[in-house]
């Protein structure tokens, strides 16, 4: 007996609830299979929780919570307003192309953030909000989640079959306080309403003219499991019973670990190998919350739930689904049509899979990027869309980043043309590519995104030597990169840091560095030699060896580098302006406000990409005595290009 009233204890609820009455923070338990708060008895199963609005003005009691935590299957929703202090943005439906810029750019960061099935929601302190809804064209634009509304919270599962899950780092049962939230504008809702109003219908406003109320109903709750749900339990029990058969194939990093495996929450922006995978169930430790085999290849892949379901299936090699018989008063149902009841007995019908069933999304909103009172960043056609090779690698970027930086993209696209023509392509004006590139963007918004891409497409183009490393600690360290590859570049995580060591007393080694760039900039088209040193304590020998002087012709470097605002623009002094280290950088900032990570397939480089690298850097090979000859250590054979006078009056040349 004891036995069982421990295993209905087990829920959700029963072991979250807690962790949010700590923190000040009211909770009521939802019912299974719904987004309802519910109650439980023995005699009438679950029901509506007409009353649960009481706990908007007071956080439930112990007595009450250890009644609650006993009710099978128990979900948690969070209570929002003024007395857990909370307030949530939820969005449902993504607004296509650059339709988002306008209401994108009016929604603060928020380091607390939930996924469902579709869309997010985002958690702030509150600050006198009301609940209410914004739609445009019929659609759902946003809701404001305040006083007398809830939300549920992970790992509670989803109608649909799957579990709500964190996609930030931060976790709202994990904070120490909500004061670690950030507050909305004062006049948040209406800037919201300014913004939307020039595109919605009066029936639109309604919704957003008065305080959106609960839904109360204490009527029975049917918390049986849909068809779908039922097609997800079983392919989730075959996963688990299976994992040598899917996890190291479709979940990225995934490696093996005692009786199961190991992966990192990438969603989440984590770097340990924090998610525990076994038969018995799956945990991400971090988030403190579990999870389904079909949440995990979701998430892991940043795919749909439904092609998340359909790879898992296809990996688990599992059989149709089985076939309906259907006979209605003897007369066969044949595909929608009646059939003679003298023929076959029963009939085939196939049970369609569940994405194949599951009702179309409203139709799209499109906004424009630019409106009457706040514009999103306009971001020119020529950086979205740039010409050439550029787009390819630009756009494929763009597509497969967390977070969509177009103006980063580009940069890192220039960054690698430059890489793979320098020391090989030099101009009639005696301009040759190489270039110094720094990316200026706010921290955690996706500056490394675009390193990585150019260090893909360079090893899958077999040109990986071309990256020489993260920085140079001295003048010596670039002088012996160049001569292992007169020809490279160094990616460089934190540019600003590098920049404000180089100016602080006692680093000389570092400022000595940024000289010889500086150095090695302006000798692309001339020879670079290293300094002299005295030779007047050394052995005649040791003396004749250091006599002999190596040079690198045609020093050719490309610097990728990120940094913050705050970081690069505070480590700028007087004399990094005035030896001309600054003029020669390439300082391309994102404009873009902070956003949420999105859920993207991380597709290969572009072919056409990958075979142009190739061909650009194709120095001719070196024959007879020179076959062993250093390439730093002879001129470069270069392939003249002609710039047209068009060009020239851009360039502002006469």
């Amino acid at each position: 007996m004891n036995n069982n009233t421990q295993e209905q204890a087990s829920s959700v609820f029963a072991e979250f609830a807690w962790k949010y009455i700590e923190r000040g923070i009211s909770v009521v338990p939802i019912a299974p299979s719904s987004k309802k708060p519910g109650q439980y008895s023995i005699e009438k199963g679950w029901r509506g929780m007409g009353d649960w609005t009481r706990f908007a003005e007071r956080v439930p009691t112990e007595l009450e919570l250890e009644h609650w935590e006993q009710w099978p299957d128990a979900g948690i929703g969070v209570v929002l307003g003024k007395c857990s202090g909370i307030v949530a943005l939820d969005k449902d439906y993504d607004l296509p192309g650059n339709g988002n810029d306008a209401l994108q750019a009016l929604i603060p960061y928020s380091p607390v953030a939930k996924k469902g099935e579709k869309g997010w929601t985002r958690f702030y302190r509150y600050n006198g909000e009301r609940s209410c809804s914004f739609d445009v064209n019929g659609a759902r634009v946003l809701d404001v989640l305040s006083d007398g509304r809830q939300t549920v919270v992970p790992p509670t599962m989803h109608p649909s079959g799957l579990h709500y899950t964190w996609i930030t780092e931060d976790t709202l049962d994990c904070l120490h306080s909500i004061e670690e939230l950030p507050r909305l504008p004062d006049d948040f809702l209406q800037q919201v309403e300014r913004v939307l109003a020039p595109y919605q219908t009066e029936q639109d406003k309604k919704h957003q003219r008065k305080t959106a109320s609960p839904k109360l109903d204490s009527r029975a709750i049917n918390t049986d499991l849909s068809i779908q749900a039922e097609y997800f339990r079983d392919l989730n029990a075959a996963a688990l019973a299976q994992l040598d058969n899917w996890v190291s194939k479709i979940v990225p990093g995934a490696r093996p670990h005692q009786d199961g495996y190991r992966c990192v929450a990438t969603w989440r922006n984590c770097k340990n190998p924090n998610v525990g995978i076994h038969p018995h169930g799956i945990r991400d430790w971090g988030g403190g919350y579990g999870m389904t085999p079909v949440d995990l290849v979701m998430y892991a892949n940043g795919l749909p739930f439904q092609k998340a379901a359909e790879a898992l299936r296809t990996c688990l090699q599992m059989a149709e689904p089985e076939p309906l018989n259907l006979r209605v008063g003897g007369v066969l149902v044949q595909d929608g049509a009646d059939a003679d009841a003298g023929a076959a007995s029963s009939v085939v019908l196939t049970k369609p899979l569940p994405w194949q069933r599951l009702p179309e999304p409203p139709a799209p909103v499109i906004l424009p990027p630019v409106t009457s009172d706040l514009p999103g960043p306009a971001i020119p056609r020529f950086i979205t869309d740039p010409p050439g090779v550029l787009r390819d690698m630009a756009q494929w970027i763009t597509a497969t980043a967390p977070k969509a930086q177009p103006e980063l993209s580009l940069a890192a696209s220039i960054a690698l043309a430059a890489t793979c023509m320098q020391r090989i392509y030099r101009s009639n004006l005696a301009n040759f590519t190489s270039l110094y590139v720094v990316m200026v963007a706010k921290s955690t918004e996706g500056k490394e995104h675009p390193q990585s891409c150019v260090e893909r497409v360079l090893t899958a183009a077999g040109l990986q030597e071309l990256v020489a490393g993260s920085g140079y600690t001295s003048a010596g360290a670039v002088f012996s990169a160049l001569l292992r590859q007169p020809s490279h570049l160094a990616i460089i995580d934190e540019m600003g840091k590098l920049l404000k060591l180089s100016r602080s007393k006692g680093n000389a080694n570092a400022e000595a560095a940024i000289d010889k760039l500086i150095e090695a900039f302006g000798k692309l088209g001339g020879v670079m030699r290293p300094p002299i040193y005295s030779t007047m304590t050394l052995t005649k020998a040791q003396a004749t060896a250091a006599g002999g002087q190596t040079v690198i012709h045609n020093p050719a470097i490309s610097l990728l580098g990120a940094t913050t605002p705050a970081t690069f623009y505070g480590g700028l002094t007087d004399d990094l302006v005035q030896d001309g280290f600054l003029g020669r950088l390439l300082v391309v900032e994102s404009t873009q406000p902070r956003q949420l990570a999105r859920f993207v397939d991380q597709t290969e480089p572009p072919e056409r990409v990958v075979s142009w690298c190739k061909h650009v850097h194709a120095p001719p090979e070196l024959e007879g005595n020179l076959a062993d000859v250093p390439l730093a250590e002879m001129p470069a054979n270069t392939i003249g290009m002609h710039i047209h006078e068009e060009c020239q009056e851009i360039f502002g040349l006469d």
